[in-house]
C-alpha cells in the first residue's frame, strides 16, 4: 500500500533526457495502451496507441523510447495533414505487426505477445514552441521504421512506402 510522507522527499530539477543516437536498435515492447477519443486543444478527437519499448542490446541497453502512432482523427477527410498522420500511424502499426509475425487483427494485447524487433530511430530537432519568444521544443527521438529481427524491413512486405 502506498504510504509516503511527502515532507521527506527532496524535489530535484528535471533530469535531462538522453537521446538515442540515430540508428537501428533491437527493442522489446514493454507497454502498449490504446488511448481512444483523446480531445485536442482545438476540440478535435483522435485515437492512438501509446507504445513504450526498451533497447535490449548494445551501448544503449535498457534505455526506453516512446512512440504514439495515431490511428483515427475526427478531422480526417477535411485536413490533409491529419490524413497523413493517421496513414503514417496505421502503416507503422501494420509494419510492427508484420515484423513481429503477429497474427489476426492489430490490438494492444496482440502487440504485447511479441518478441523483439528492430526500430530505426532519428533525432528530430526542436521546432518552435512559442513564436513570440522563439522558445523551441527540445530535440526528440522519432521512430522512422520498424524491422524484423533478421533486419528485413517490414515495409518490403507492404505496398506502401516507408514513412
Amino acid at each position: 500500500m502506498l504510504d509516503i510522507d511527502p515532507s521527506t522527499i527532496e524535489i530535484t530539477d528535471r533530469v535531462e533526457r538522453k537521446l538515442l543516437p540515430d540508428g537501428e536498435y533491437l527493442v522489446s515492447l514493454e507497454r502498449a495502451e490504446d488511448e481512444a477519443n483523446v480531445v485536442s486543444r482545438e476540440g478535435a478527437t483522435y485515437s492512438r496507441v501509446k507504445l513504450m519499448v526498451r533497447v535490449i542490446e548494445g551501448d544503449h541497453s535498457n534505455q526506453c523510447l516512446f512512440h504514439e502512432p495515431m490511428y483515427e482523427h475526427s478531422m480526417c477527410g477535411s485536413d490533409p495533414k491529419k490524413d497523413t498522420a493517421v496513414r503514417i500511424g496505421v502503416e507503422f502499426l501494420a509494419k510492427f505487426h508484420r515484423a513481429t509475425s503477429c497474427e489476426g487483427k492489430i490490438t494492444p494485447q496482440g502487440l504485447m505477445t511479441v518478441g523483439a524487433v528492430n526500430l530505426k530511430v532519428k533525432t528530430q530537432k526542436g521546432r518552435v514552441k512559442d513564436t513570440a519568444t522563439g522558445e523551441l521544443y527540445p530535440d526528440r527521438n522519432v521512430v522512422v521504421d520498424v524491422f524484423s529481427i533478421d533486419r528485413k524491413s517490414a515495409a518490403s512486405q507492404t505496398q506502401h512506402t516507408p514513412f
